[in-house]
């Protein structure tokens, strides 16, 4: 779904505010990402032991 979306959703920025517009969106949505990737949690896996 997110790969629909961004798709339909970077057209419709594109046709309306531009190229530019689009890398700006992106790069906030990239921000986002990145701080809530911060707070997920950080569950370390133990190693295998065979």
């Amino acid at each position: 779904m997110g790969r629909l979306i961004g798709t339909m959703l970077s057209g419709w920025v594109f046709q309306v505010w531009g190229f530019a517009a689009c890398l700006w969106v992106s790069f906030l949505f990239l921000a986002m990402t990145t701080l809530i990737s911060f707070g997920l949690p950080n569950n370390q896996a133990e190693p295998l032991r065979g």
